[in-house]
C-alpha cells in the first residue's frame, strides 16, 4: 500500500487503520520534517510516525528526491526505516513534442504559472517580472493556470492569459501548451520538499524555471536537466532567454528521457528491490 503526501496531522487516524492490515505500507513524506513541532497536533503526529517507524518493519517513509540528511538532526529518521524515490510522474501526461520534434519557426513562447494560489506558492512578485520581460518580447505569452474561484482579483489588471484548472484533466491539458514553466515557492516551505507542480510540468515537457532549493533542484535535472534555477527573480530574465534559445533548439527530447527515471516500473524496483 503507497499513501501519497501523507501530512503529520492525518496520522492519527491513519497509522491506526494502517496497522491492521498484513501488507506493506509505503508512507510518501510531504514536507513532514519541515518544523513538525509548528503545533501541537503537527508534533505529536510526527513522534507517532517516528514511534510508528521503530516499531513495525512493513511500515517505510517514502522521501521524495533526497535523503533527510538536510533536515534538522532531530527530525531525521532511521536508515532502515526510509526509501528514496524520485517524485513519481503521471503516465498520462507526456509531452506534446515528440523526440526530435521542434516548435514552428514563428511560433509563440508560451511561459506558464500554474498551480493553487496559496501563502507559500505565491505568484504576484513573479508575474510582476514576467509581465516586464512579455513587454520586452512581443512573441511570448504569460499563461496563468490556477483554480477559477481562487482566481485574486489583481490578475484582472495583468496582461496575462488565464485559464481554469479546476478540473483535474483542464490543468494536464494547459500544462502541455506551456513551453516554459515558471514556479517561485517559500523557502521555508519547499527547503526539503518536491514540488507536485514541477513533477506534472516536466512530463508535460514544459521547461522548469525555479528557486534554488535542493530538492527541487534535484527534481528538475536528474537524471537530466529539464530546466534551471534561480536564487533571485532578478535572474529571470536572462534565464528566460537562455531557456527560450533551449526551447527552440533541443524541443522537449530531454523530458522524455527524465521521464524514463520517474514511472511506475523504476521506482518499484527502489520499493521491491528483491523482486
Amino acid at each position: 500500500i503507497y499513501v501519497m503526501e501523507i501530512y503529520n496531522q492525518h496520522l492519527f487516524l491513519l497509522l491506526p487503520l494502517l496497522s491492521l492490515t498484513n501488507k506493506n505500507i509505503f508512507l510518501g513524506l510531504h514536507g513532514n520534517q519541515i518544523s513538525p513541532n509548528k503545533n501541537i497536533i503537527t508534533a505529536s503526529g510526527f513522534k507517532l510516525l517516528k514511534r510508528q517507524l521503530k516499531k513495525s518493519k512493513k511500515f517505510k517513509a517514502v522521501l521524495l528526491e533526497l535523503d533527510d540528511s538536510l533536515v534538522d538532526p532531530a527530525y531525521q529518521l532511521p536508515d532502515d526505516s526510509k526509501i528514496v524515490i524520485p517524485h513519481p510522474i503521471i503516465r498520462e501526461a507526456i509531452p506534446r513534442l515528440q523526440l526530435g520534434e521542434r516548435l514552428a519557426k514563428l511560433a509563440q513562447i508560451r511561459i506558464g504559472v500554474v498551480g493553487i494560489i496559496r501563502p507559500d506558492k505565491p505568484i504576484k512578485k513573479v508575474l510582476d517580472h514576467l509581465v516586464k520581460y512579455v513587454d520586452k518580447n512581443p512573441n511570448c505569452e504569460i499563461i496563468v493556470g490556477t483554480p477559477i474561484k481562487q482566481k485574486p482579483q489583481f490578475l484582472n489588471n495583468l496582461k496575462v492569459t488565464l485559464l481554469d484548472t479546476t478540473r483535474q484533466q483542464d490543468y494536464l491539458d494547459i500544462l502541455k501548451t506551456i513551453d516554459i514553466l515558471v514556479t517561485d515557492y517559500d523557502r521555508d516551505s519547499y527547503f526539503y520538499r518536491a514540488s507536485g507542480v514541477i513533477s506534472d510540468g516536466g512530463s508535460c515537457g514544459c521547461y522548469i524555471l525555479a528557486n534554488d532549493y535542493p530538492v527541487i533542484r534535484q527534481q528538475i535535472t536528474w537524471p537530466v536537466s529539464i530546466g534551471q534555477v534561480f536564487s533571485s527573480l532578478d535572474e529571470l530574465e536572462s534565464l528566460l532567454d537562455q531557456a527560450i534559445i533551449h526551447v527552440r533548439q533541443n524541443g522537449q527530447d530531454n523530458h522524455w528521457q527524465w521521464r524514463e527515471k520517474r514511472g511506475a516500473e523504476y521506482i518499484a524496483k527502489l520499493l521491491f528491490p528483491e523482486s
